[in-house]
């Protein structure tokens, strides 16, 4: 005859057992599962020997990269060469834009505006951001490096408080720096 503890032993046993197997399974399925690893995209052509093709169709995307249900965009308007007069404007004002003021007043703010380093740069004080749209009136090339002529331009700043002062004129560009501006507006 068996004692009367034992089938409470074995199904206290059973219990424990069976609630320490819950919670190992249970424990295990809160840990973070790894991350999928998907195939390198390869830069050899399709079918090159040795390599395995990477289905086109992969279900994952490149952080930033556009989605394949998205339209795809225009592509950019051409912007002037650099060395072009328009493109050294609009360049003068890519660097105000980034407070380089040093590389802005080298490519023509100490030409313009009749002012010291100092008081030229405390001119831009209340401007967040500036936009300009530039066209070559004349060009003719010094050199393969340097760019000369006269640039129609309509330049608005948006100031800190978010009105927007819009200038229009020219500038004459010479040796690849602003040598010469005439702006009217500012209202």
């Amino acid at each position: 005859m068996l004692p009367r503890w034992l089938p409470w032993l074995l199904l206290a046993l059973f219990l424990v057992g069976g609630g320490v197997e819950f919670l190992i399974l249970r424990s295990g399925s809160d840990r973070p599962s790894p991350a999928p690893t998907y195939p390198s995209p390869s830069t050899a052509p399709p079918g090159a020997p040795g390599l395995d093709p990477t289905p086109t169709d992969t279900p994952y995307s490149t952080p930033g990269a556009p989605s394949l249900s998205s339209s795809p965009s225009p592509p950019p308007a051409p912007s002037p060469s650099a060395d072009t007069p328009s493109g050294i404007v609009e360049r003068f004002y890519e660097e105000i834009n980034s407070r380089d003021f040093a590389a802005a007043w080298e490519l023509g703010g100490k030409n313009i505006g009749g002012a010291t380093y100092s008081d030229w740069v405390a001119g831009y004080g209340t401007t967040r951001q500036i936009t300009v749209s530039a066209v070559d009136r004349t060009s003719n090339s010094t050199s393969d490096s340097t760019s000369a002529g006269e640039v129609s331009a309509v330049v608005r700043a948006l100031q800190n408080d978010g009105s927007v002062k819009v200038y229009s004129g020219t500038y004459t560009v010479s040796d690849g720096a602003i040598v010469d501006a005439h702006l009217t507006g500012g209202q």
